[in-house]
């Protein structure tokens, strides 16, 4: 069993989005349909479009701080970028989440004063 069991996470190195496991592929055709989903959410974030829009269509996620703490991991990777991408995200997801502009407003200032506790002075 263990030589035949696919673990999530484990698609090789150097295959795109291989994080994901067999999800890999899926991801890597929606960067392929949407090509501007190919591009990185921030300069110092390794994280792509497609991963955001995929996380967020597929894994029941709540709150900007859910995508970005506990999803992708930015905030702990770097939280000044996290910070900075906030609003950019938080604004893409809102349609695929179903959140008004009141909510992603509230949602943009909770992440950011929470991604200010990781900042270092």
């Amino acid at each position: 069993l263990s030589k035949t069991f696919r673990l999530n996470g484990h698609g090789g190195a150097g295959v795109p989005f291989s994080i994901y496991g067999e999800n890999a592929a899926e991801i890597a055709e929606l960067a392929k349909e949407q090509p501007e989903l190919d591009a990185q959410v921030h300069p110092e974030l390794p994280y792509r479009w497609a991963e955001v829009e995929w996380i967020c269509r597929n894994e029941m996620v709540q709150h900007l701080e859910d995508l970005m703490s506990r999803r992708l991991r930015a905030l702990l990777l770097n939280a000044s970028a996290s910070a900075e991408s906030a609003e950019e995200v938080a604004d893409r997801i809102a349609p695929v989440l179903g959140w008004d502009k009141e909510r992603t407003s509230e949602e943009i200032a909770a992440f950011r004063e929470l991604a200010g506790r990781y900042i270092l002075s």
